[in-house]
């Protein structure tokens, strides 16, 4: 009878600490990684930064990283002035941003800059995590960095030779070779300001998501419910035995 009583006890409880591993569950939406424009204070976008940007030309950035902008993008007439097709218009999914908030008045100094967004990963398996995603771009990106390793994506002279609204379609995931973090994820974009016949060097840079998702790990807090209340039925099924099937100490 004692060996039976054990025998309950540990068959209850391993099987709820199986049920309250942190296994795998159905995708799950990444909210952390959003578009540009998508997530904007005034006309300032929350979720990402220029980290790096030209030393001289008509604009200076005296201080990086710094925030980067929502531009003022209508649909007509054609935007930036003086661009051969203009960008791809703002809509609701996603906008375009720059180093300054006009940079249509002003333009942009030559040379390369670099856009900056964090997401986080806390809870999903690296591994499952696969993301979707176009990019625009005035006027190339040669590099695309994530957790500072080049993906090996290029979109070349997307204004001139690329069709602006088709933008490219970028995918990152681990089956490609690409190593997320559990934890918090740079995703970085170069962007080339090349010098054009535009009476402004206007340069701008653009990220619609189309998909971001992974298998969430942590265990739901119904799960630990279950575990705390299959811990307290083994202390009852004890406490519960005749002194006689107790161990003798």
């Amino acid at each position: 009878m004692l060996l039976m009583g054990r025998i309950a006890a540990m068959r209850l409880l391993v099987t709820t600490l199986l049920l309250a591993l942190p296994l795998p569950v159905a995708a799950t939406e990444i909210t952390t990684f959003v578009s540009t424009g998508a997530d904007v204070t005034g006309d300032r976008d929350n979720k990402y930064q220029v980290v790096a940007a030209p030393s001289t030309g008509p604009v200076t950035y005296d201080t990086v990283p710094f925030d980067a902008y929502v531009t003022f993008n209508p649909p007509t007439p054609q935007f930036p002035v003086g661009v051969p097709g203009g960008w791809f218009s703002d809509d609701s999914d996603s906008k375009w941003i720059a180093a300054q908030r006009d940079t249509n008045t002003q333009g942009d100094s030559i040379g390369q800059f670099m856009y900056e967004t964090r997401f986080d990963l806390t809870g999903f398996d690296p591994i499952s995590v696969v993301l979707q995603f176009h990019v625009w771009a005035d006027n190339q990106i040669p590099t695309i960095f994530l957790n500072n390793a080049a993906t090996g994506d290029q979109v070349l002279d997307m204004i001139n030779y690329v069709n602006p609204l088709a933008g490219a379609q970028v995918t990152l995931s681990n089956a490609a070779g690409f190593a997320f973090n559990p934890g918090v994820n740079t995703l970085r974009f170069a962007v080339d300001n090349t010098s054009f016949y535009y009476p402004t060097n206007v340069s701008g840079f653009r990220l619609r998501v189309d998909s971001a998702d992974g298998q969430y790990v942590v265990p739901e807090p119904s799960t630990m419910a279950l575990l705390g209340a299959g811990l307290i039925l083994s202390g009852l099924i004890y406490r519960r035995r005749k002194p006689h099937e107790r161990p003798i100490r």
